[in-house]
């Protein structure tokens, strides 16, 4: 077994280290390392010269893994004077080689060791680059001699005398410890030195002590000495840790006491604790069924599960057992492998000829941790000559829940899909509305796509695409059916993106978009949709009230993004009615929209069914058929919103893709939905609840309709007042005036920004119907305006 070891565990001045765990008895081994990786301190120090390269072993007690190396106990085995003499090191293949009699040990690549006490300067160890072993020593300076001849004489003028250097006085005692900081593992000991000099000239008596925390882990081997003159004692310091030791840190001084002199050396030793590794093993026998003679594959995962980077020497055994008798093995193999995080492979292990035809296991015994630990894994197969299909006939045929599956499962699942198909017939008689859908073939969520509520009795999400909706849509419904709702759905979506709606609306209904939906009976249905109370909210609403059917529309002047505009036509006569639909219509033309291939505008006309000849209209339901064969190259969408959807022309019907029939009691409509789509249909829409609706667009669900639940209004689904809309009007009619007053006040060069910023500020509050703070805004225009005119 090879381990590396860190420098940090063997000497500062080690290039490699190796540990070798071997039983070879051989007397003749070469044991080569190699440091061509090493170049430019490759190997985090730098070399000085190769030649001065030799292997060293380790004299003392080592534990893998555990252990950390005393520098004093390293001995050089080859380059012995330091100049390759020997050629043991190879300067061509950048290789240090030994001849070993015995390889188990510990061994390092080094140019010296640094903190062993001797400066070894044949090796190039120096005052440089190990001040512990080779200490700076001051130079005593030769002192010159003057010359012979005196002043005037031949040798010219005499120089001045040169005083003496004064002489080195050395310390009386001299302390060098080799323990200044090291680190213990939780049952390991270290042996450290500790070496006192006598300069004096005659012995002296000392004292070694420990003082800290540091005491209970030192123990010093001789604490009283005596040390002749010029002389130097060496004492031997115990370092260990008990198992019991808890991780720390350990400070403390070594203290050494001569008469008056106490010498004080700090020391650090540093507990640390364990990392024990934990392993688990797989292993799945990917040979489900083995001929005796062939070989069984199988496939192992080793996994890494401790806290250790690595798990290493595992010893792993593989052994083949009948089930029968377990303490039979028939087939046994074994390998050593490391792993880092995850090692997968597989292995082939041969089933004996003779071994007989029964269900085996393949079992995997991991041993790691120097076999203190083991993790074990085990699948089965089956040893058999027969062919696997035979094999697994015949095993059903021998098992007994063979027969119990016979006599038991095979009457409950005959009686249980009876029953099931009872249940469903039951279900569908029950259901209110038909289901052949194909959810795959529906509109889908998207960037395209608006989300209006969920497919009828299902939690299914329901969508229609805003590309649709240019190629139009018409509602149709009784009273109270929700045939407004649905278009009122489709509008908040648009606005929430962004897209204006223009509503023309005969009954004031859809003013209710400038309040948020406050109705307990709507909001109660908020969370059956995935809404909450919060949601509910308002739009900004422009609200037009009409009372001259030829008062000129510019429809561009309220296409404001995000902003719904409500033509409210209830004060019309229903003659004028269809005069003003016929206008509406022509305004569109009379703007000259650019193509658009997306959604710009979404204008709805409610309450169309007023413009059929048979309810008194003339020229409206021409204009609005014109728009819906015009409207789409514009991107603009035409929602129709009808009692009665028969009474239309094919014309109309013709050019729109979005058909949404509602709950009807109108025969006509109902006989159209059963020539159209069968009777099952038919018996429905005279059924379907508020909201929800029959929705065909021949694009999708292969061209068959589906029912669709309109999900709850956010805005308010009551009408302003007509004291609100007077109010309404009359703010209006006031923002005009201070526009028209700003206008002039900007045609003469003064600066209005912060007033148009606050007028600003009031049509929104206006659009909201927040109209008390509305006024509060406008009065506070007006002020400012004043003074701006006034010249103040």
């Amino acid at each position: 077994v090879f381990g590396k070891i860190p420098s940090l565990r063997t000497t500062t001045s080690a290039l490699k280290g190796i540990y070798v765990d071997s039983v070879l008895n051989s007397s003749n081994i070469t044991f080569t390392i190699g440091f061509s990786d090493c170049a430019n301190a490759g190997c985090g120090i730098q070399i000085y010269d190769p030649n001065h390269l030799g292997i060293y072993k380790y004299t003392g007690n080592w534990t893998s893994k555990l252990s950390s190396s005393q520098n004093t106990l390293w001995t050089r085995i080859t380059n012995l004077a330091g100049d390759n003499s020997d050629n043991s090191v190879n300067l061509s293949s950048f290789t240090a080689t030994a001849k070993l009699q015995s390889l188990k040990g510990v061994y390092i690549l080094a140019e010296f060791i640094c903190g062993n006490g001797e400066c070894e300067s044949t090796m190039g160890e120096s005052n440089n680059n190990c001040p512990t072993d080779c200490p700076s020593v001051p130079s005593t300076p030769t002192p010159s001699t003057p010359p012979a001849a005196g002043p005037g004489g031949p040798g010219g003028p005499a120089a001045p005398p040169v005083t003496p250097a004064p002489p080195v006085t050395l310390v009386p005692l001299e302390i060098k410890s080799t323990l200044l900081e090291t680190v213990l593992y939780p049952g390991e000991e270290k042996t450290f030195s500790v070496d006192i000099t006598n300069n004096l000239d005659s012995s002296v008596s000392a004292s070694v002590t420990v003082e800290g925390p540091a005491f209970s882990l030192l123990t010093v081997q001789r604490p009283v000495l005596t040390i002749a003159a010029k002389s130097t004692e060496v004492v031997n310091i115990k370092a260990q840790a008990s198992p019991t030791t808890v991780p720390g840190i350990y400070p403390g001084e070594i203290v050494v006491t001569a008469g008056n002199i106490t010498h004080r050396t700090p020391v650090t030793i540093k507990v640390q604790a364990v990392l024990e590794p934990l392993l688990d093993v797989k292993v799945k026998a990917l040979s489900k069924t083995v001929a005796p003679g062939e070989n069984l594959v199988f496939e192992v995962s080793l996994v890494n599960m401790g806290q250790t980077a690595s798990v290493e020497d595992i010893t792993v055994t593989y052994n083949v057992k009948p089930i029968s008798d377990e303490t039979k093995i028939i087939a046994t193999s074994k390998e050593t492998v490391a792993v880092q995080n995850v090692l997968t492979y597989r292995r082939e292990i041969k089933i004996p000829e003779d071994a007989p035809q029964e269900r085996y296991i393949i079992e995997v015994n991991a041993s790691y941790w120097y076999g203190k630990k083991f993790a074990l894994s085990a699948d089965n197969f089956d040893v058999s000559a027969l062919p696997l299909p035979l094999m697994i006939l015949r095993a059903a045929l021998l098992n007994p829940i063979t027969y119990i599956v016979l006599f038991l499962g095979v009457p409950a699942v005959v009686v249980g899909s009876r029953w099931y198909a009872a249940y469903r017939a039951a279900k569908l008689a029950k259901a209110r509305y038909i289901a052949p859908i194909d959810f795959k073939a529906l509109p889908k969520a998207g960037p395209n796509s608006i989300e209006v509520g969920k497919i009828a009795e299902t939690d299914v999400k329901a969508y229609i695409d805003t590309s649709q909706l240019i190629m139009h849509s018409i509602a149709a419904g009784g009273t109270g059916s929700g045939k407004s709702v649905s278009a009122m759905v489709c509008a908040e979506e648009l606005l929430k993106r962004k897209v204006p709606v223009i509503v023309f609306d005969p009954t004031a209904q859809w003013t209710g978009f400038m309040k948020p939906c406050k109705l307990k009976a709507m909001l109660d249905l908020y969370p059956k949709f995935g809404l909450k109370p919060t949601d509910a909210r308002s739009f900004k609403t422009n609200v037009i009230l009409v009372e001259d059917p030829n008062m000129e529309i510019d429809l561009k002047k309220y296409m404001n993004p995000g902003e719904i505009t409500v033509f409210v036509m209830n004060r019309l006569k229903p003659e004028q009615l269809d005069a003003f639909v016929r206008k509406s219509v022509q305004a569109v033309f009379d703007m000259r929209p650019p193509e658009s291939k997306e959604i710009k505008l979404l204008m709805v006309w409610d309450e169309v069914h007023r413009l059929l000849p048979k309810y008194g209209g003339k020229g409206g339901y021409v204009a609005i058929e014109r728009a819906c064969r015009e409207f789409r190259k514009w991107g603009i969408g035409v929602f129709v919103i009808s009692q009665v959807l028969l009474d239309f022309k094919g014309a109309i019907r013709a050019n729109i893709a979005n058909e949404i029939q509602l709950r009807t009691k109108y025969e006509g409509d109902i006989g159209r939905v059963k020539s159209k789509y069968g009777i099952d249909y038919a018996s429905k829409v005279t059924r379907l609840t508020i909201g929800t609706a029959l929705f065909q667009n021949p694009e999708y669900n292969n061209g068959r309709p589906w029912f669709i639940s309109f999900r709850p209004l956010l805005h308010s689904p009551f009408a302003l007042t007509d004291e609100e809309i007077n109010q309404y009007v009359k703010l209006n009619k006031k923002i005009e005036e201070i526009e028209k007053r700003i206008g002039d006040l900007k045609a003469k060069g003064i600066d209005t920004y912060d007033i148009e910023i606050e007028l600003n500020i009031a049509k929104d509050k206006v659009k909201t119907a927040a109209f008390k703070m509305a006024e509060t805004y406008l009065e506070s225009v007006e002020n400012r305006l004043g003074k701006l005119e006034k010249g103040k």
